[in-house]
């Protein structure tokens, strides 16, 4: 009975893997591959899954390295291979190369979106879990990220006065 449903999952293309794992060699090629190409290490963004993926890697490459209480560790011939193709183990204040200008111009973008979202619904995003809109869990995720911000000490204040402006929530609490 089992092997029938192990059939009829595999005809349909059912993947067993929840989050295949790339091996690091090709994760590392990727990477490499993609510094040449756009002369930048990938960055995370929602405009582009796979460059966030790779991303997350880099991301993780720099943990594995800088903190000793990782749970994964590199082997030297790891650090070496991503130090010879220049990657930055000390990633930059703002981990991706658009301006300042540009980083600005996304978040008004996002906080017009935000603001509409709210005056139109008159809620807040629901959770990654129960919403089934993407746009709907980009805000959510957006306005979990501006409390982390400003909770953290990192959100320029003209921001949280333009937040608290629209009576802005700082947290889940209604």
């Amino acid at each position: 009975m089992i092997k029938n449903r192990i059939a009829k999952l595999d005809a349909i293309g059912f993947k067993w893997e929840v989050n295949p794992v790339r091996p690091w060699k090709e994760s590392f090629e990727l990477v490499k591959e993609f510094y040449a190409q756009h002369q930048r290490w990938p960055v995370h963004t929602p405009r582009n899954e796979e460059e966030s993926k790779l991303a997350k890697w880099c991301s993780l490459m720099r943990s594995c390295r800088n903190k000793p209480k990782s749970t994964m560790k590199l082997t030297p011939t790891q650090i070496r291979k991503l130090t010879q193709i220049g990657f930055e183990w000390e990633p930059k204040r703002t981990y991706t190369s658009h301006s300042k200008e540009q980083l600005d111009k996304w978040w008004m973008e996002r906080f017009n979106e935000f603001n509409e979202f709210i005056t139109k619904k008159k809620r807040y995003p629901n959770t990654k879990t129960k919403c089934k809109n993407a746009k709907e869990a980009t805000l959510y995720t957006w306005w979990m990220r501006m409390a982390y911000l400003r909770r953290a000490g990192k959100l320029q204040e003209d921001r949280i006065q333009l937040l608290d402006s629209i009576g802005f929530r700082w947290g889940k609490s209604k």
